[in-house]
């Protein structure tokens, strides 16, 4: 009980960070060029409460999910829109530019976010490996890595590499030298489990010792060295250099990802299996929370990437959908009829949610 308040309390937060962060651009940007901005939203309705600051309410809602901004003359969010050419506190009477500006500073503010996010992950330290422990180094963790692969063994035989990390043997967690060559002394014909971490990826391979020319024990060809891991912080300008970078390759990699992601639904009419909705997510925020402060900051920044990009999708509903309206508006030179418009937006937030209702029943199945 007590595990899954916790899992909900850590998703909450970082979903309320992460949404409230993407509102906070559009309400800026909305700010800035002096539109009329007629409510911020924490959670969603029905409202609890709420208090009005200028021209703008300022509201507490009931259900905990993020936040929401409603800029007058926003098709789909403000249910009196009618366009005005001369109402400069409008967003459908602002020009393209102005729109593309309002709409866009949400997804670059969830960018800023996790560049911040990944700043002060460095600054607090990632673990990292060293040769050599050098003098105010503080030693993490250490372990047993892989040198060289003997020829014609049974290491080379079950397909162990050179710079594999022994992770366990026969269910023997974090086994130092000693431990691994005890572990495989007492076997020999008989398999062996190995658990051996291969850049990302955990490998179990099954090893089957054979004898030693000169002894009783079992050998599998290979000699292993002690790799140590330290805890690596960097200064305010060097973090916030690894951040700017880690983003920009990150970013790269989720939009490669969302790309094939729609491909697959709209070509193949097949959602990933690797699509996880709030509960999938909510159980992931937990596991990670679990790992520390710092796991949980480099999670937060790549979900802000995710939401950044998901949002980019010109899919009705969506900062991109929008801005698909808005192109088309330059295209044309004039707005698209605001009825069409809040008509197709609707349809396509009805869309989501039955995605959204699809990959939850997925996530029960998956996690219950």
């Amino acid at each position: 009980m007590v595990s899954i308040l916790a899992t909900t309390a850590a998703f909450l937060l970082v979903l309320s960070v992460l949404v409230i962060f993407h509102e906070c651009g559009h309400f800026l940007a909305a700010r800035l060029f002096k539109l009329k901005v007629d409510e911020f939203g924490f959670g969603f309705p029905p409202r609890l409460f709420g208090k009005k600051y200028g021209e703008t309410l300022y509201s507490v809602n009931a259900i905990p999910l993020g936040g929401f901004v409603r800029i007058k003359g926003v098709a789909g969010d403000d249910p009196d829109m009618q366009r005005d050419k001369d109402d400069r506190s409008s967003f459908s009477s602002r020009s393209p530019l102005v729109k593309i500006v309002v709409l866009t500073a949400g997804i670059m503010m969830n960018l800023l976010l996790s560049v911040l996010l990944f700043s002060g992950v460095f600054m607090l330290g990632v673990p990292t490996t060293i040769d050599q422990v050098t003098e105010g180094a503080v030693v993490s963790d250490q372990r047993l890595v892989v040198t060289n692969v003997g020829e014609s063994t049974p290491a080379q035989a079950a397909g162990v590499m050179a710079g594999d990390v022994v992770l366990s043997v026969d269910g023997a967690v974090d086994p130092t030298a000693a431990e691994l060559q005890e572990q495989l002394g007492k076997i020999t014909d008989a398999e062996v489990e190995l658990e051996i971490k291969r850049g990302d990826e955990n490998i179990k391979l099954s090893v089957t010792p054979g004898p030693i020319q000169y002894g009783d024990a079992g050998y599998i060809g290979i000699g292993v060295g002690i790799e140590d891991v330290v805890t690596a912080r960097y200064g305010l300008v060097s973090s916030v250099a690894q951040a700017v970078k880690t983003t920009l390759v990150i970013t790269k990699q989720i939009f490669v990802a969302l790309v094939n992601l729609f491909l697959d639904l709209f070509l193949k009419a097949k959602v990933s299996d690797d699509v996880s909705g709030p509960i999938g997510i909510a159980v992931l925020t937990g596991q990670v929370a679990s790992l520390g402060a710092t796991s949980l900051l480099q999670f937060m920044a790549v979900l802000s990437i995710n939401l950044a990009l998901f949002n980019l999708l010109p899919i009705p509903a969506l900062d991109g959908g929008r801005l698909l309206f808005v192109l088309i508006e330059l295209v044309r030179g004039k707005p698209v009829n605001e009825k069409v418009e809040s008509l197709v937006h609707s349809i396509g937030f009805g869309l989501l949610l039955l995605m959204v209702v699809f990959v939850t029943f997925r996530d029960i199945g998956n996690f219950f």
